[in-house]
C-alpha cells in the first residue's frame, strides 16, 4: 500500500470477523477506517452463539478444511497469548460417544467413561470419551474489549443497500465513497457480495444460512454448581457449564437453509429431553431457560472464503461454526493483501 497516501477503508459488519479486521487494519500506515453495521436488521451471529473454540480431534493432512481450521486455530491462540483479550477462558470439553467407527477418524485413542469419576458421575448410556482443551468465549465482553482498543475507528449504525464496483456505497441514510471496502457480513454477503466475479458468485450460490437455537439460564437461578467450566458434548448435544460467565447453555439446533430468528422450540426441546435422560443430575425446568437464536452462514462444502473479489473490494464469508477461529486468520490475510499493494 502507498504509505504516503491516506486510504479510506470501509468495513461492513459487527461480528468477530469485523472486530479482528479492525485489529489488523489499525496496524497499517495512513488509513482512515469507517465501520457501518445494521444490528437491528442483520444481527451478528457472533453475539448469539455458544461460542466455544475447540479442535475436537481435527488432525492435519485429512482435509483442506481441517488444515485451515488448524492454521486459524493457531493464529487465534497466538493472539490470545500475546494480548489476553477480555472474555476468553481456557477450559475443557469432553466428547462422548458409542459409535467408535465414526470417531476414530478424529481420535487416535479414546477412553472408557466408566474409568473417570467425573464423567461416570455425570452421564449414563455413553461408553467412550476423549477430552479436549477448549476456550469458552463471552462475545459481549470481547466486543467491548475490542471497541475500547478501536477508538480511532468511526462507527455508524446504517443499513448498506448497495455497493458499486467503483466503491460507492449507498445506505438508507447517505452515500459514501471509499478507497477500500471489506464486507464481513455473514449471510448478507449473499446479496451485497454478488456480481463482482463469477467464482465468488458461484460460491455464494452454494452457501446457505443455518439457524440455531440454544437454551441459556443463569447459574444462580439453578441448584447446579460445579468447581469449574466444562462442556459435555454428547454426540451433537451440548451441556455447557460456564462458571466465569455465570450461565448454563444447552444446544444447539442446526436448521439448514433457514435464517429464521424465531426460536426452534421443538428442536431445542428434543435436545433438552435427550440430555435430561442422559445426564445423571437434574436440569432446571425447560420453561425457565431463555431461548436464543442466531443465523450462521455455511460456506460451500463448509469452506470459508476470504479475499479480494474485485479491485480493492474484499469479502469474508461462510465462517459458519468456526467464526471465532477463522476470523483471526482472515483478518491477517486481508491486511497482508492490502499492505502488499
Amino acid at each position: 500500500m502507498n504509505a504516503k497516501q491516506t486510504k479510506n477503508i470501509l468495513t461492513i459488519g459487527d461480528g468477530i470477523a469485523a472486530w479482528c479486521l479492525h485489529e489488523e487494519l489499525l496496524k497499517l500506515d495512513n488509513v482512515k477506517i469507517v465501520n457501518i453495521s445494521a444490528e437491528a436488521q442483520f444481527p451478528a451471529c457472533s453475539m448469539r452463539s455458544t461460542s466455544i473454540n475447540c479442535l475436537r480431534g481435527t488432525r492435519p493432512g485429512v482435509s483442506a478444511l481441517g488444515d485451515l481450521i488448524l492454521k486459524s486455530y493457531r493464529k487465534f491462540e497466538d493472539y490470545y497469548k500475546e494480548n489476553s483479550p477480555a472474555g476468553i477462558h481456557p477450559s475443557i470439553e469432553y466428547q462422548t460417544w458409542n459409535d467408535v467407527a465414526k470417531w476414530k477418524r478424529r481420535y487416535s485413542e479414546w477412553f472408557e467413561v466408566k474409568d473417570t469419576d467425573f464423567l461416570s458421575s455425570k452421564i449414563q448410556g455413553q461408553n467412550f470419551y476423549q477430552y479436549n482443551d477448549a476456550y469458552f468465549l463471552e462475545p459481549g465482553k470481547m466486543k467491548n474489549w475490542y471497541r475500547e482498543r478501536h477508538g480511532a475507528i468511526e462507527f455508524k449504525q446504517e443499513l448498506v443497500i448497495e455497493i458499486s464496483d467503483s466503491k460507492k456505497v449507498i445506505t438508507e441514510a447517505a452515500q459514501y465513497e471509499f478507497d477500500i471496502i471489506i464486507m464481513a457480513t455473514g449471510y448478507a454477503s449473499s446479496t451485497l457480495g454478488k456480481g463482482y466475479n463469477e467464482k465468488f458468485d458461484y460460491y455464494l450460490d452454494h452457501c446457505k444460512p443455518v439457524a440455531g437455537t440454544y437454551l441459556e439460564i443463569d447459574i444462580k437461578d439453578t441448584e447446579l454448581n460445579f468447581d469449574s467450566s466444562f462442556n459435555l458434548a454428547i454426540g451433537p448435544n451440548h451441556f455447557i457449564f460456564r462458571k466465569e460467565q455465570g450461565v448454563i447453555q444447552i444446544g444447539s439446533t442446526n436448521d439448514n437453509r433457514s435464517d429464521d430468528h424465531n426460536p426452534n422450540i421443538t428442536g431445542v426441546r428434543k435436545i433438552y429431553d435427550f440430555l435430561s435422560e442422559t445426564l445423571i443430575f437434574d436440569l432446571p425446568e425447560f420453561t425457565n431457560f431463555n431461548k436464543i437464536t442466531g443465523s450462521r452462514h455455511k460456506g460451500f462444502e463448509r469452506m470459508p472464503y476470504w479475499g479480494e473479489i474485485s479491485n480493492d473490494i474484499y469479502a469474508i464469508s461462510g465462517l459458519y461454526k468456526n467464526a471465532y477461529t477463522f476470523a483471526y486468520q482472515a483478518a491477517f490475510d486481508i491486511k497482508k493483501s492490502i499492505e502488499s499493494k
